[in-house]
Order: structure tokens, then sequence, then C-alpha cells
């Protein structure tokens, strides 16, 4: 490299002498400069050695002899100081940038295990769910119906209501595998409207029967992918401690759609917790919902006092293009009003 970019600057000053004459040394100037912006310090260093041989011995008078005017001498000199302190400058920006392309990769290595470790905790939270909840919903429905078949001869309107009874635990248990089947694909967790998303989560809730929910859902435009994922995660984390920790008999589900903001609120009147020792708590998940609110770039807000329920807030701004979006649907909405009327 360092070679052929001095090679270049010779045949170059060769050919254009007559019309440079002492601004040869611009040409190989820019020929170590490359080297050096290239390489780094070894081929810069070789290509000023390699531009003064040229010049000294081939285009300088007499030609043919190194080092033979002391003047001339101090002026390659001080080209070979600049040229070596020109290297030295682009071999620490080429450590510089392979430093940080390194951090670079290694950040990605470090987001694609992170990946996979949520992966991992969420198949585990999967598991959990299919074993605390559908498994023993199942066997429930089994001991209820082999004993609706014992009495079926001897007493039928008992075994008429464990049939029921039956029923109304398979509806359940379908209504939570049809939730627990579309976070085993986080995908498609976008492809639903997230109105419909809430509605399904919140039924499958209110089938076990542990607290009543109130939900009032404004009608939301389509999501970005992730930003809905986040969201829905964030309400499904603290529907679980709700279920596992508060003792709570109510909770509240309210999601409000603005022009710039989709703000999303879930209460609960159960134990509650001191959220400035909710760090000392892992099983709470208050870190994990705050960490999914900033990966989308919303305010997590959390407020909590003991035996006064828990509150949690989060506010996602829309981008430009989302609320240009919703402006568009929303004229297109009033003109086919109009047009019908």
């Amino acid at each position: 490299m360092a070679i052929l970019f001095t090679v270049s600057a010779f045949a170059l000053s060769v050919v254009l002498y007559p019309f440079i004459g002492e601004t040869k040394f611009l040409l190989f100037f820019i020929s170590l400069t490359l080297s050096a912006w290239i390489g780094g310090v070894r081929p810069g260093i070789l290509a000023a050695a390699l531009s003064i041989f040229c010049v000294d011995f081939f285009l300088d008078e007499p030609r043919y002899q190194l080092f033979d005017d002391p003047v001339q001498s101090i002026n390659f000199l001080m080209f070979f100081v600049v040229a070596a302190l020109i290297s030295w400058l682009e071999q620490r920006r080429l450590d510089r940038e392979r430093e940080l392309r390194d951090a670079r990769n290694q950040l990605a290595r470090l987001y694609e295990q992170s990946q996979e470790l949520t992966a991992i905790e969420e198949r585990q939270r999967l598991a959990r769910e299919l074993h605390d909840s559908v498994n023993q919903t199942l066997f429930t429905i089994s001991a209820l119906a082999e004993s609706a078949i014992r009495r079926w001869d001897t007493d039928r309107n008992r075994a008429y209501d464990l049939l029921k009874q039956s029923h109304a635990l398979t509806v359940t248990a379908l209504a939570e595998m049809r939730v627990l089947m579309l976070e085993l694909r986080s995908a498609s967790l976008a492809k639903i409207e997230f109105k419909q998303l809430l509605i399904q989560f919140v039924d499958s809730f209110k089938s076990r029967g542990t607290f009543s929910i109130d939900a009032r859902i404004d009608d939301v435009p389509p999501l970005p992918p992730q930003v809905q994922i986040g969201l829905y995660r964030i309400v499904q984390e603290a529907f679980n401690n709700i279920f596992k920790h508060s003792g709570a008999t109510q909770a509240e589900l309210l999601v409000i759609n603005t022009p710039t903001t989709l703000e999303l609120t879930i209460r609960d009147n159960g134990c509650g917790f001191e959220v400035d020792n909710a760090h000392q708590t892992d099983g709470l998940g208050i870190g994990i919902m705050r960490e999914r609110a900033r990966d989308i770039r919303a305010n997590c807000a959390i407020d909590s006092a003991l035996e006064q329920g828990t509150t949690i807030s989060v506010v996602w701004r829309k981008p430009t293009s989302v609320t240009q979006t919703e402006a568009v649907n929303q004229a297109n909405k009033v003109n086919e009003a109009n047009n019908d009327i």
C-alpha cells in the first residue's frame, strides 16, 4: 500500500516536474498521508522513507546521490518528523476505531445474550403459569367429570350441576390457553389490535375469580410492534403481581388514548408496599416494568403505600409519524360520516 502510493506520487512527479518544481513534496506528502490513514504508523513511516529516497536520489540535483546537500537534508528530516507525527495520529485514530468496533460487537453480543435470557425467563414463567393455572384447572375438570359420571344414575340433578361447573372451568382453561399461546409467540402479540389484546388478557384473569377487574380501554391506533409488546408485558407483570402478592379484591385497568400520548394505568386495592424498599423485593418485578418502559421510551411511575394499594402509570409519547397517521384516520372517518349523511 505504502509502496503503491509512493510509486504513484513519484510517477506523477516525474511527469509534472517541469510544472510543479519545488512543490513536488506535496505529492509525496499526500501519498504518506493516505498510507498512514489506511494502515497506521508502519505504512506511513515507510511511505515517508520511500518519498525521501525518491526525491533525493532521482529528482534533486545532483541525481543518484543521497544526502549530499546539508540544507536539503534538514528539509528531509523535518519532512520525516512531520510524517512520523501524522502516522502516529492516524494510528491513534485507527486504534480508537478498532476499540469502538470491538465495543459495539461486545454490546451486540450482550444484547443477544440478554434477549436469550429474557426468552428463557419467559418460557419458565409460562411453564409456571401452565402448572399453576391451566394444569390445576384441567385436573379439577377431570375430577368433576368423574364425579358426574358416578352420580349420573343416582342423582342426575347433582351430576348436571357438576357438568355445568366442568363447562365453566373448561371455558376458563381455554381463555388462559389462548393467552398463553399468544405469549409463546411474541410476534403474534403485535398482530392483534392493542385493545383486543388487553381484553383477552383481562378476560383470562377474570375467569380465575380471585379479584374483580374494571377495564376501560380506549380504541388505540396501530402501534409499533416493540411498543405494543412492551406495554402488554407491563400490564402482564402488573396483574401477575396483583394476583400473587397484593391480596386485592378489586383492580382497574385504564387506557387513555390522546393525540400525543398513550396513557396506561393499573390500580388495585391490595396490601401495597414501600416503593423505596422495592429493590429489596425481587419478586415484585418493579425493575422489570421500569426496564420495559425505558426500552420503549415511556415514563413509568409507581405509587404505593402499605395497606393503601398500588398505582402504576405508564405514559408513552407518540412519535410524529403516529400522530399524523391518527389525524389522517380521524379525517377519513369524518369524511365517511359526512358522505353517509
